[in-house]
Protein backbone atom coordinates (compact mmCIF):
# COMPACT_ATOMS: atom_id res chain seq x y z
CA UNK A 1 0.00 0.00 0.00
CA UNK A 2 2.90 1.83 1.23
CA UNK A 3 4.42 1.85 -2.47
CA UNK A 4 0.56 2.08 -4.45
CA UNK A 5 0.65 5.90 -2.19
CA UNK A 6 4.52 6.99 -3.33
CA UNK A 7 3.50 6.07 -7.15
CA UNK A 8 0.44 8.02 -6.61
CA UNK A 9 2.47 11.10 -5.56
CA UNK A 10 4.90 10.61 -8.18
CA UNK A 11 2.44 10.47 -11.05
CA UNK A 12 0.27 13.45 -9.40
CA UNK A 13 3.88 15.57 -9.50
CA UNK A 14 4.73 15.11 -12.92
CA UNK A 15 1.50 16.02 -14.46
CA UNK A 16 1.17 18.35 -16.72
CA UNK A 17 -0.29 22.09 -16.05
CA UNK A 18 0.34 20.54 -12.21
CA UNK A 19 1.23 24.04 -10.93
CA UNK A 20 1.89 25.50 -7.08
CA UNK A 21 0.37 29.34 -6.38
CA UNK A 22 3.26 30.90 -7.05
CA UNK A 23 5.13 29.09 -9.97
CA UNK A 24 5.01 31.76 -13.11
CA UNK A 25 3.29 30.29 -16.12
CA UNK A 26 5.07 30.74 -19.29
CA UNK A 27 2.42 31.35 -21.67
CA UNK A 28 0.49 33.65 -19.59
CA UNK A 29 -2.08 32.65 -17.35
CA UNK A 30 -6.05 31.42 -18.54
CA UNK A 31 -8.66 32.84 -17.06
CA UNK A 32 -12.55 32.05 -17.96
CA UNK A 33 -14.67 34.50 -18.29
CA UNK A 34 -17.50 33.79 -15.92
CA UNK A 35 -19.62 32.25 -14.93
CA UNK A 36 -19.41 29.34 -17.74
CA UNK A 37 -16.01 30.09 -19.08
CA UNK A 38 -17.01 29.85 -22.12
CA UNK A 39 -14.53 32.35 -23.58
CA UNK A 40 -11.19 32.96 -22.51
CA UNK A 41 -8.72 35.24 -21.91
CA UNK A 42 -4.79 35.06 -21.45
CA UNK A 43 -3.41 37.14 -18.68
CA UNK A 44 0.41 37.76 -19.62
CA UNK A 45 2.01 39.85 -17.18
CA UNK A 46 0.87 41.62 -13.88
CA UNK A 47 1.93 45.05 -13.14
CA UNK A 48 2.41 46.88 -9.34
CA UNK A 49 2.45 50.36 -9.39
CA UNK A 50 0.53 54.06 -8.64
CA UNK A 51 -2.61 55.42 -10.23
CA UNK A 52 -5.32 57.97 -9.64
CA UNK A 53 -8.46 55.65 -9.66
CA UNK A 54 -11.24 58.59 -8.58
CA UNK A 55 -11.14 61.57 -10.83
CA UNK A 56 -8.80 64.69 -9.19
CA UNK A 57 -7.67 61.63 -6.96
CA UNK A 58 -4.25 61.00 -5.41
CA UNK A 59 -2.34 58.26 -6.43
CA UNK A 60 -2.47 55.09 -4.98
CA UNK A 61 -1.21 51.75 -5.02
CA UNK A 62 -2.47 49.50 -7.75
CA UNK A 63 -2.16 46.66 -9.64
CA UNK A 64 -2.67 46.15 -13.54
CA UNK A 65 -2.92 43.19 -16.03
CA UNK A 66 -1.98 42.80 -19.21
CA UNK A 67 -4.53 40.36 -21.57
CA UNK A 68 -4.71 39.18 -24.38
CA UNK A 69 -8.26 38.11 -25.42
CA UNK A 70 -9.16 34.89 -27.32
CA UNK A 71 -9.93 36.71 -30.64
CA UNK A 72 -6.39 37.76 -30.08
CA UNK A 73 -7.14 41.44 -28.75
CA UNK A 74 -4.95 43.16 -26.71
CA UNK A 75 -6.47 44.77 -23.50
CA UNK A 76 -5.48 46.01 -19.86
CA UNK A 77 -7.03 46.11 -16.67
CA UNK A 78 -5.85 48.18 -13.74
CA UNK A 79 -7.45 48.48 -10.12
CA UNK A 80 -6.60 48.57 -6.03
CA UNK A 81 -8.02 44.92 -5.92
CA UNK A 82 -9.02 41.74 -7.50
CA UNK A 83 -12.44 42.93 -7.43
CA UNK A 84 -12.61 46.59 -8.46
CA UNK A 85 -10.47 46.41 -11.95
CA UNK A 86 -10.99 48.94 -15.18
CA UNK A 87 -10.62 48.72 -18.68
CA UNK A 88 -7.55 51.14 -19.45
CA UNK A 89 -4.32 51.12 -21.64
CA UNK A 90 -0.90 49.94 -21.76
CA UNK A 91 -0.33 52.89 -22.72
CA UNK A 92 -1.75 54.92 -19.49
CA UNK A 93 0.06 51.75 -17.44
CA UNK A 94 3.50 52.89 -19.02
CA UNK A 95 3.11 56.30 -18.06
CA UNK A 96 2.14 55.75 -14.96
CA UNK A 97 5.68 53.44 -14.44
CA UNK A 98 3.92 50.47 -14.10
CA UNK A 99 6.45 47.47 -13.47
CA UNK A 100 5.35 44.04 -14.62
CA UNK A 101 6.12 40.27 -14.02
CA UNK A 102 4.93 37.50 -15.84
CA UNK A 103 1.99 35.56 -15.12
CA UNK A 104 1.90 33.36 -12.05
CA UNK A 105 -0.08 30.60 -11.58
CA UNK A 106 -3.45 31.61 -9.80
CA UNK A 107 -5.67 28.89 -8.42
CA UNK A 108 -8.70 29.35 -7.14
CA UNK A 109 -8.24 33.25 -8.33
CA UNK A 110 -10.69 35.39 -9.93
CA UNK A 111 -10.89 39.03 -11.02
CA UNK A 112 -13.94 41.31 -11.39
CA UNK A 113 -13.82 44.05 -14.41
CA UNK A 114 -16.18 46.87 -13.77
CA UNK A 115 -17.21 49.88 -16.29
CA UNK A 116 -16.86 53.12 -15.15
CA UNK A 117 -20.23 53.44 -13.58
CA UNK A 118 -18.93 50.67 -10.82
CA UNK A 119 -21.06 48.07 -12.84
CA UNK A 120 -19.79 44.44 -13.18
CA UNK A 121 -18.86 43.70 -16.81
CA UNK A 122 -16.66 40.58 -16.59
CA UNK A 123 -15.51 38.15 -14.33
CA UNK A 124 -12.29 36.42 -14.66
CA UNK A 125 -12.01 33.04 -13.21
CA UNK A 126 -8.60 31.06 -13.58
CA UNK A 127 -8.56 28.01 -15.25
CA UNK A 128 -4.99 26.67 -15.72
CA UNK A 129 -1.60 27.95 -17.37
CA UNK A 130 -1.95 28.60 -20.68
CA UNK A 131 -0.65 25.88 -23.28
Amino acid sequence: MKLLVLAGIAWLSSCAFTYAKDDICPNGAMYGIGPWGDKTVVVKRVGIGKSAFAPDGALVAGMALDVVADNGEKLAFFGQTRFSMFLTTLQYLTEQRYEWSPAPADPHGSYIVHDRDGEALATLIYVRCAP
